[in-house]
């Protein structure tokens, strides 16, 4: 409890009163004392001087004069006060010794007076004075000496002065503990306004750093951070299914509220924060994750999310790993979901890390062989042609780069998460574009190529670019840049600064797999893209689909206010093509016209 600065100041000025009490008390002891003592003295000498003085000189100057000598001598100083019959009723003094002896002559009727009042008595003649009486008897009279001596014990004035001071330190006492309680007060409230206001700022700079703005889940910083904690524990990744329909169907905000009521609900299930680590990825370590995504499926299959007026069912899937604490529990469980969302009906995928090694190893042999080596394995452009809708004729052909292994022939889902890994993108990147530049040459055709953000990374990629258009003879306009649509949604500004380079040099850009992430209309904008092929998983049902389809027109309707073409890909068979073609969608791509092959 906080003690009231007033109340202090009235406590400690008790104490100051009870204290001068116990000095006054003292102080009269101590007076007492004194003025016992000093009677007794005078009065020893005064007897001992008159017991040899003819009591008939008692009154002359010569007497009084050898009582002071005796007084000097037995160093009394004191001031000695003799009743006289002098006509003058006033008293005067007659003069000053050299020890400071007051010799004073007093009327009688003052002497009468005195010889009426106590014993000693404070002078109301002589200020600052006490005087004693002290009877003198003679054989002829009575004549009373009256000594007066400085009082040293002037209670009345003392004690005045005393309690004033004493007043006076209380109040200062008191405004010093009150100056000293508010300077302290003062102080607190000042320290603890800047400890809340560090706190906030500290709390505000984390919560940037480490607080997606979205949704409110930790950000993959945090999770860099936390996986050290739960060394003990799985890392367990959910994908929500068909987000990306979600999203388009029913618009952008709603796929924001969507995620945010996700987290939202899975932290409470969970009773702890989890991680957005892109889109709809999420991630939250697990003691016992087979618990954990029961209790979420079983929630989710339960109870279905309520955004505005709509209903909305979601499914996950997941995949798991256990946490080593290394750089790679991120890649594992995205190599695990990958896997996941092949087999819809699993719970959940577990990365096992004996398999994978294995075919890390497998791949990365062969693709050192093919890139360097060049005995049993290479790198192999195939070809598939991009059909204009109208004519059904070719008007370029998608390069799909493969790795060729003595018969076998395995697609990049095998080996380019290797290859970068392995620090062999650039290489392969390079023998990609060298190979497809000299067969678009050879066959006299238009190429379209795949462009990872990490091949944009690359160093001097530019101007390899630029070189092997210069040997093969080609121009830019013979070549489509194709790039993945989340380059445009990240915060890539180095990428797609040099998007914007190559397409001011001649090149035809497209954007690949639109519709799968985040669809940012107003980036795509800013690019100047020529073409968006819509992803294969909107169009491989879009005849059986409704919401396939209405998505599909959407993008479709977009595009054309755009004035940017539209490819179809996976057209796999004539309902898809009539399809797309109705939706007025200007180019199609797939196995209904020709599979990938070598030119």
């Amino acid at each position: 409890m906080k003690k009231n600065p007033l109340f202090l100041g009235a406590l400690y000025f008790i104490l100051f009163m009870f204290f001068l009490l116990i000095v006054n008390s003292y102080v009269n002891e101590m007076r007492k004392s004194y003025l016992y003592n000093l009677k007794m003295e005078i009065s020893a000498v005064f007897n001992e001087q008159l017991k040899n003085l003819n009591p008939k000189e008692l009154n002359s100057k010569q007497t009084i004069k050898h009582l002071i000598s005796s007084l000097e001598k037995q160093q009394i100083y004191i001031a000695i006060a003799i009743p006289t019959k002098l006509k003058n009723k006033h008293s005067k003094f007659q003069g000053v010794s050299k020890n400071g002896l007051i010799i004073l002559n007093i009327s009688s009727d003052i002497a009468l007076s005195l010889l009426n009042s106590p014993e000693i008595i404070n002078s109301n003649y002589y200020k600052d004075f006490f005087v004693i009486k002290i009877p003198v008897k003679t054989s002829t009279a009575t004549f009373y000496i009256i000594a007066f001596a400085k009082d040293m014990f002037n209670l009345k004035t003392k004690e005045k002065i005393l309690n004033i001071l004493m007043i006076a330190l209380a109040i200062i006492f008191f405004y010093i503990l009150y100056i000293i309680h508010k300077i302290l007060s003062e102080n607190k409230n000042m320290i603890d306004n800047l400890k809340e206001s560090v706190k906030k700022e500290i709390k505000q700079n984390l919560d940037l750093l480490y607080i997606d703005s979205l949704t409110g889940a930790y950000k993959k910083s945090r999770f860099d951070i936390d996986k050290l904690r739960y060394k003990d524990h799985y890392a367990v990744m959910m994908n929500i299914k068909n987000f990306s329909q979600l999203n388009f169907f029913y618009g952008f905000k709603t796929g924001d509220k969507i995620l945010k009521e996700t987290v939202k609900t899975v932290e409470k299930i969970l009773n702890r924060k989890i991680y957005r680590i892109h889109a709809d990825e999420f991630v939250f370590f697990s003691k016992d994750y087979e618990k954990d995504i029961d209790l979420i499926r079983t929630y989710f299959k339960t109870y279905p999310i309520k955004i505005d007026s709509l209903i909305i069912r979601l499914t996950f899937t997941f995949s798991v790993v256990k946490n080593d604490n290394s750089d790679d529990v991120l890649r594992k469980l995205s190599i695990a979901q990958k896997e996941a969302k092949k087999h819809i009906f699993k719970k959940y995928v577990l990365f096992q890390e004996q398999k994978q090694n294995n075919n890390f190893i497998k791949f990365n042999t062969i693709l050192y062989d093919a890139l360097y080596l060049k005995q049993k394995a290479q790198i192999i452009p195939l070809f598939q042609p991009i059909i204009d809708n109208k004519t059904q004729k070719p008007i370029k052909y998608e390069v799909l780069a493969r790795l060729k292994d003595n018969e076998k022939t395995y697609s990049p889902f095998f080996f380019l998460d290797v290859a970068k890994s392995s620090g062999f993108l650039p290489d392969l990147t390079k023998e990609i574009i060298d190979k497809s530049f000299k067969k678009a040459k050879e066959q006299n055709i238009d190429i379209s190529i795949n462009i990872t953000d990490e091949d944009l990374l690359i160093v001097n990629f530019e101007e390899h670019l630029l070189s092997c258009l210069n040997e093969c003879g080609l121009k830019p306009n013979n070549i489509t840049i194709e790039i993945l649509e989340n380059i445009t949604s990240k915060d890539a500004t180095k990428s797609i600064e040099l998007i914007k380079s190559l397409k001011d040099k001649g090149f035809i850009i497209a954007i690949d797999d639109f519709g799968v992430e985040y669809s940012n209309f107003e980036r795509i904008s800013d690019l100047d893209v020529d073409f968006i092929k819509i992803d294969g998983k909107y169009i491989k049902d879009i005849h059986t689909n409704p919401k396939n389809y209405q998505i599909v027109k959407a993008i479709t309707e977009f595009a054309h206010a755009m004035d940017i073409k539209v490819i179809a890909e996976f057209v796999e068979n004539k309902e898809i093509f009539e399809t797309v073609k109705n939706l007025n969608i200007h180019y199609s791509q797939g196995y209904y016209f020709s599979p990938p092959k070598i030119l």
